[in-house]
């Protein structure tokens, strides 16, 4: 009996196993992205791509590559990824988004602006699309074009925070303080707790040059923020120092250390707050 159990185990061992459906292979994919194998996910993407070149279903399966590519670091195989996926389907906005986000991560703005430019030719009015493209003209001064992206959006969103921070930020970059000053003292006033508010209007107060107003909202920024950033403390260090603040100023300086700024890069200001004293 022995015997025949263990003829029936080999006989099961050698039989050819069963090729993995598309579906198949779709689903174990998914299953390594789920559990953040993304090195494992992209293996079993280019095996599904080679299983069947011609599926118009590889659209995904690239596109969900390049999206594990770029969380990898690897952004050149990224934009090669998205790039098959578009090739296959030129008109996806989901994935046209997704290569203009990396474009704009990678400083890439020409890049971006000519995705944001292909979903605004199938949806003019895409929100997503219009404020990547906002954020792109800002970034390479071309406020005007930036600022009527934001408008776009405001037209039929009055009250998309989004757009509305652009162009509060059009506005400073162009040195209209006040018409900036008075986008954010609405925000403000409908997101009390939203300390980015309170951090934008104190760069407003240090530009109009009203510092014990910017003292006062970077406090503020810092009070109701669950995790006061870097660029926080900086910026309370240097309106105190300019306040003439300075053990104050040395305070927020080390605070900002603690937080994760490089003492070396702060030194020169941790310097001046012992000047005089």
């Amino acid at each position: 009996m022995r015997k025949y159990i263990f003829l029936f185990i080999m006989a099961v061992a050698v039989l050819p196993l069963r090729a993995q459906t598309y579906e198949e292979l779709i689903d174990k994919a998914s299953k390594y992205e789920a559990k953040d194998s993304l090195a494992a996910a992209i293996k079993v993407y280019e095996q599904i791509i080679s299983k069947d070149p011609n599926n118009a279903h590889n659209s995904m399966a690239y596109a969900n590559m390049g999206r594990a590519q770029r969380d990898l670091g690897n952004a050149k195989g990224a934009l090669f990824s998205y790039g098959k996926a578009l090739d296959i389907s030129p008109h996806s906005v989901t994935i046209l988004m997704e290569r203009a986000t990396l474009y704009s991560d990678l400083n890439d703005y020409d890049h971006a602006i000519i995705d944001c430019n292909s979903i605004m030719n199938i949806n003019k009015f895409d929100k997503d699309a219009l404020n990547l493209r906002g954020y792109l003209y800002f970034k390479l001064k071309r406020y005007d074009e930036a600022k009527a992206d934001y408008e776009n959006i405001l037209s039929g969103d009055v009250k998309d925070v989004g757009a509305r921070i652009g162009l509060a930020t059009v506005d400073e970059a162009q040195e209209k303080y006040h018409e900036a000053l008075e986008i954010v003292n609405e925000l403000i006033i409908e997101r009390p707790g939203d300390p980015e508010m309170y951090y934008m209007r104190a760069n407003l107060d240090k530009d109009l040059i009203l510092y014990d107003y910017a003292l006062m909202d970077i406090d503020k920024a810092i009070q109701v923020a669950v995790k006061p950033t870097v660029d926080m403390w900086v910026f309370r260090g240097d309106v105190q120092l300019h306040l003439k603040k300075k053990l104050d100023a040395r305070q927020s300086y080390e605070r900002a250390i603690k937080a994760g700024a490089s003492r070396a890069a702060l030194l020169d200001r941790i310097k001046k707050c012992h000047q005089g004293l």
